[in-house]
């Protein structure tokens, strides 16, 4: 574990430092030239230019770091690129909901390619993917939102494949709307029988045989039993709308990706292929899994902590916005 710590702290710490003293140098076209950067995670060839390409630069900061370091003492060539490419389709469309054979077809063009891609800065996978994902996501939840309207029909006999890794690519858009459509059809039949157990008082019962119910419990119980129960109609329509609110949910999170999430899923789908537990973090998410794992903050211009259920100031950081402020104090409860 400390390998894997000390790993995505030096791509972090590697790629600041790139770019301070990339961008503080000033060449010419005419003094631009290959230079050799010797480091601890291995030797960086790269082009220096004035536009600095940060994405390069990481790329072979990851490729010194797991080539190099790493236990599993694995190459990035094409045969990797191919393992990586299974692995990357998984992480953008694991369940197979959005993309068709048409747009698998295009990716694969690059499922040798991530070697050279992770090297050069070049993402024309992540651009396509996300061109792609933002007609996809969009159509299919206007599709789901006019579905869940309308009643199903469960006289009809249909049957959809739970097991994301025994479905195929749909053929084209009318097939992967007939899939979603079977989809929200289950779900909404999985929260109707929800609702009913509720509303009969199962759930209740038992949870009683589990453990004593509390007075307001029996109260809450006993007024239920007065309420007027819903028909099959209401249940189903309450059901509709609540796996609908689910869906707008989940889209709206979908659609408010941002391509740097897109890029640390290429990263991730390359890291992913040395062991499950190597990863590469954004600087946003690297921030948020130290204050995770330390359980300090330094935000305010002073470093916190948590103690049981408070926050508390461990210290303040001279010259910060605390530190001018001089209204918190170290050991201040917030």
């Amino acid at each position: 574990m400390k390998f894997l710590l000390l790993g995505v702290a030096a791509i972090l710490v590697s790629e600041s430092m790139l770019a301070k003293e990339v961008t503080s140098r000033k060449l010419t076209p005419d003094q631009e030239k290959m230079e050799e950067r010797s480091s601890t995670i291995g030797t960086i060839k790269r082009k220096f230019t004035p536009k600095w390409d940060k994405n390069e630069a990481v790329g072979q900061i990851l490729e010194g770091v797991l080539e190099k370091v790493h236990f599993a003492h694995k190459e990035i060539n094409d045969d990797l690129s191919k393992e990586a490419f299974k692995m990357y389709l998984e992480k953008i469309d694991y369940g197979k909901q959005f993309l068709t054979e048409d747009d698998v077809e295009k990716l694969e063009k690059y499922k040798d390619k991530f070697d050279d891609q992770l090297k050069t800065g070049d993402q024309s996978i992540v651009n396509i993917t996300e061109s792609i994902m933002n007609k996809k996501i969009p159509m299919i939840a206007k599709f789901v939102d006019k579905s869940l309207k309308k009643d199903f029909d469960y006289k009809k006999k249909e049957s959809y494949e739970t097991d994301a890794k025994k479905r195929e690519y749909a053929e084209d858009a009318d097939e992967l709307k007939e899939r979603w459509r079977r989809l929200v059809k289950l779900e909404v039949l999985i929260q109707y029988f929800e609702l009913k157990d509720e509303q009969d008082g199962l759930n209740e019962d038992k949870d009683a045989d589990k453990k004593k119910v509390a007075k307001k419990t029996d109260k809450k119980k006993a007024a239920k039993k007065k309420e007027k129960k819903k028909t099959y109609a209401e249940l189903m329509k309450e059901s509709r709308e609540k796996v609908a609110k689910r869906y707008t949910k989940v889209f709206k999170r979908l659609q408010e990706e941002k391509s740097s999430d897109r890029i640390e899923k290429f990263y991730n789908s390359i890291t992913r292929i040395y062991d499950p537990h190597t990863v590469y973090m954004m600087p946003a998410e690297k921030e948020d899994f130290d204050i995770d794992m330390s359980g300090k903050l330094e935000g305010i211009g002073a470093m916190l902590r948590e103690e049981g259920s408070f926050i508390k100031v461990e210290r303040i950081i001279p010259g910060s916005a605390s530190w001018r402020g001089k209204q918190l104090k170290a050991e201040d409860t917030i």
